[in-house]
């Protein structure tokens, strides 16, 4: 019990974590009544605010002749939409596909720059050429039916998460275009919305550009 006037202090292990973009905590007593609220502002990362991913070719097109297996061919880009170099010291993708960006070869990400994280770097780079800002190779695979991705920042919290479907636009789908996001600036939740992607104009996708 607690009288009134009194402060009592909670510790202990608890479910979940507070979130770093704020949000309202809710008490309730044991019969589900709302006892009090508490909102706070929150102080979300450099990479929560400003990194995006800004396209995603989870099923390549076969080319006659190809040495590798479709799937090979595929890629995330991700950009730094804001207006101050990105440290991505301890990014990671962790559902999805699995990638660290400590142990990739771009630590920094100027403004307004892309990056891009690939399956299989030779497989890329017979497609689409060299020079790209290419992090490294992730493990796994993109599902060619759509899945949720994550991406986290250097304490774990989310940067973002949602579900991409290879039912949006079809020529997604194995016919060599891309999924490329609309806005870029657009709030980060609705990333997962299909009206936030399109196709992309251009045949096997745009990394990098």
């Amino acid at each position: 019990c607690i009288g009134g006037g009194q402060g009592l202090l909670v510790h202990g292990n608890y479910n979940g974590h507070l979130n770093a973009w704020g949000e309202t905590l809710t008490l309730t007593d044991d019969t589900g009544r709302l006892v009090t609220t508490q909102s706070y502002a929150g102080a979300p990362s450099p990479a929560q605010q400003y990194l995006r991913i800004t396209e995603i070719m989870y099923h390549p097109a076969p080319s006659p002749g190809d040495p590798y297996d479709v799937e090979d061919f595929e890629y995330l880009e991700l950009k730094n939409i804001g207006l101050d170099t990105l440290d991505l010291s301890g990014v990671r993708f962790t559902s999805g596909i699995v990638f660290d960006f400590t142990s990739g070869a771009v630590a920094n990400l100027a403004p307004g720059a892309t990056v891009l994280v690939v399956r299989n770097l030779a497989a890329f780079t017979a497609r689409y050429g060299s020079g790209f800002n290419v992090a490294g190779e992730y493990s796994g695979a993109l599902d060619n039916a759509g899945e949720t991705i994550r991406l986290d920042d250097a304490v774990g919290e989310k940067i973002l998460e949602f579900a991409y479907n290879n039912s949006w636009y079809p020529v997604t789908d194995g016919l060599g275009f891309s999924l490329v996001i609309v806005n870029e600036n657009a709030p980060w939740p609705t990333w997962g919305d299909k009206a936030s992607w399109r196709a992309s104009g251009a045949l096997n996708g745009s990394p990098g550009s």
